[in-house]
């Protein structure tokens, strides 16, 4: 009956706590907004870094595990009227870590203004 009712509303929000696992961050985002999320660990010096470079947090840690030590984590509700860049500022504000919203087949990153129920619409040229 879920699936149904997600079949007809369209993409279901995402609650997103500091305890939960990169790996089911990504399963979940991905079933829910039919594109990818890529999720960082820190820096050697404790900083966000998701340009070159980067490191990909282990999918089996969890996301606090991920953060700074100091950061207080706050949860998320990640939304389809959400924009990328709302949701990648989002997580490093409120949780201390740094990911990326990917395009459906994960090789190029999303448009920052793009809202996430456009994203799955991104196809390669």
């Amino acid at each position: 009956m879920k699936n149904i009712i997600k079949g007809i509303l369209g993409f279901e929000d995402i609650e997103v706590t500091g305890n939960m696992h990169v790996g089911t961050l990504q399963m979940r985002f991905e079933e829910s907004f039919k594109t990818k999320i890529r999720v960082y660990g820190l820096t050697a010096d404790g900083r966000i870094n998701t340009g070159k470079g980067a490191r990909p947090a282990d999918p089996k840690s969890t996301l606090a595990s991920n953060s700074p030590p100091s950061m207080k984590i706050q949860s998320i509700t990640i939304r389809k009227t959400n924009t990328v860049g709302e949701i990648e500022k989002a997580f490093a504000e409120q949780m201390g870590i740094g990911i990326q919203i990917m395009s459906p087949d994960g090789a190029t990153f999303a448009p920052n203004d793009m809202k996430l129920k456009e994203v799955h619409t991104l196809v390669k040229s």
